[in-house]
């Protein structure tokens, strides 16, 4: 689930990513670890961020 906040309205979608809740950091917002599923998830995260900024 993404959630992004444009002028005070907040919009939820979803991202369709899934990872082990061991390998979740809820500080950060994303995966830690170096294992290939962090990084894929990672990678992943931070492509929708890039085109949001867009």
């Amino acid at each position: 689930m993404g959630r992004i906040t444009i002028n005070g309205t907040m919009s939820q979608f979803s991202c369709k990513l899934t990872v082990r809740s061991s390998l979740w950091n809820a500080k950060a917002n994303k995966a830690s670890g170096k294992s290939l599923e962090s990084q894929c998830v990672n990678e992943k995260l931070e492509n929708i961020k890039t085109n949001i900024h867009k």
